[in-house]
């Protein structure tokens, strides 16, 4: 059956077409080609009732292939097209670790949207932090500079004008060349899909509010005497 088509897919499909535009301006880049993954939780650690419950459920083996069809389907030139064999494969390893987490905790179709949302976002921002490394760069002083900033990031979706200035002038003091614009393009993506992590957390968070209580089934009563 085909995977249904997630609210958060074309913003993540714009910020893969970004990526490849921009990692081919830059020599010895390339998207998530380092050959070991981030560790995984391990295995006998069930993931919790949270927006990573899905990412946080993939086998060290799913979060690599994801990786690797992600970069195909961008090396490919074809952008991030729904029906291709690659991302048909993505939705597939999402699909199988959403079964595990739908099925425990009763999620309703928000919840399970937050959740695949943040997980196809979490691999591109694998990712892109591979990439950053393949350039000689860490992705920590991004890290950083989200965390410090968060607050007057909530809502935005893009990283430009004075937003992007910013972010340039903190990487040049952490060592980044600001003459590198192709290079600090792969930063503003990496710090977009942690944006974008954080929105689908906090969409997660307002669907569980949402959520109806689950009523236990009524117990049987006997009808009284004389009573229908």
């Amino acid at each position: 059956m085909e995977t249904r088509r997630l609210v958060t897919e074309k913003p993540i499909r714009q910020k893969l077409m970004a990526a490849v535009l921009t990692l081919s301006a830059v020599p010895g880049a390339a998207l998530g080609q380092t050959a070991v993954p981030a560790p995984a939780p391990a295995a006998a650690v069930l993931p919790g009732n949270t927006v990573d419950c899905i990412y946080a459920s993939f086998s060290p083996e799913d979060q690599e292939i994801g990786l690797l069809l992600l970069a195909s389907e961008m090396i490919s030139g074809n952008g991030y097209r729904t029906g291709s064999k690659n991302v048909r494969a993505v939705n597939r390893i999402i699909d199988d670790a959403a079964a595990g987490c739908i099925s425990r905790f009763r999620w309703n179709e928000r919840l399970t949207d937050a959740a695949k949302g943040y997980a196809l976002t979490a691999l591109l921002n694998e990712a892109l932090r591979q990439s950053i490394e393949t350039i000689g760069h860490s992705a920590a002083p991004i890290d950083d500079y989200y965390r410090q900033n968060r607050a007057a990031l909530i809502g935005k979706t893009d990283i430009e004008g004075a937003d992007k200035e910013r972010l340039t002038t903190y990487l040049a003091g952490k060592g980044w060349d600001a003459e590198k614009a192709s290079e600090l393009g792969i930063a503003a993506l990496y710090l977009e899909t942690l944006m974008m992590k954080a929105d689908a957390d906090r969409q997660f968070a307002a669907a569980v509010q949402r959520k109806p209580m689950v009523r236990s089934p009524a117990r049987a009563t006997k009808a009284r005497r004389g009573k229908p």
